[in-house]
C-alpha cells in the first residue's frame, strides 16, 4: 500500500468523531527503518502518521494504540507505542 494511502486513511479516521468510543487501536505491517515506514511510494515517519490521531479531540484523554510490526531486514522487530 502506498504512504499516500495510509495517510489519507488516518487523516479520516482523526476526523470522525470518537466520542462515543473508549479507544483507538491502529495496526500496521510494513517494511521500515528506524522510525520509518516505506510504501510503494515514499518513506513516512511514524511520528507524522500518528500526528493526526494526536490531534483529534474526541480521543483526547482516551488511549491510542499504535501497533507496527516493520520487517527491518535481516531481522523482523516488533514495537507496540502508546499515546
Amino acid at each position: 500500500m502506498s504512504c499516500t494511502h495510509v495517510g489519507i486513511a488516518v487523516a479520516v479516521v482523526a476526523k470522525e468523531d470518537h466520542s462515543n468510543r473508549d479507544c483507538l487501536m491502529v495496526a500496521v505491517l510494513s517494511h521500515g527503518d528506524d522510525g520509518v515506514l516505506f510504501g510503494i511510494d515514499k518513506i513516512i515517519s511514524i511520528e507524522n502518521l500518528v500526528a493526526p490521531i494526536k490531534g483529534c479531540k474526541s480521543l483526547a484523554g482516551k488511549p491510542k494504540i499504535f501497533l507496527f510490526q516493520v520487517f527491518f531486514p535481516p531481522f523482523i522487530f516488533a514495537v507496540s507505542v502508546v499515546w
